[in-house]
């Protein structure tokens, strides 16, 4: 794979913004992402979840 094609086809949608870790979660993991973003937040870290 050359450079110019690196993350070529690439998607993503970011679901919740933060700024202390970020979570990537595909398909089914999503709502796992967005699950352990929320039990972060109540220990005060901010979770980005893409």
């Amino acid at each position: 794979v050359g450079p110019d094609e690196v993350g070529h086809g690439l998607t993503g949608r970011k679901v919740r913004a933060g700024t202390r870790v970020c979570l990537v979660g595909v398909g089914k993991m999503l709502e796992a992402c967005e699950d352990a973003a929320t039990l972060l937040e109540a220990d005060g870290i901010d979770a980005t979840v893409w």
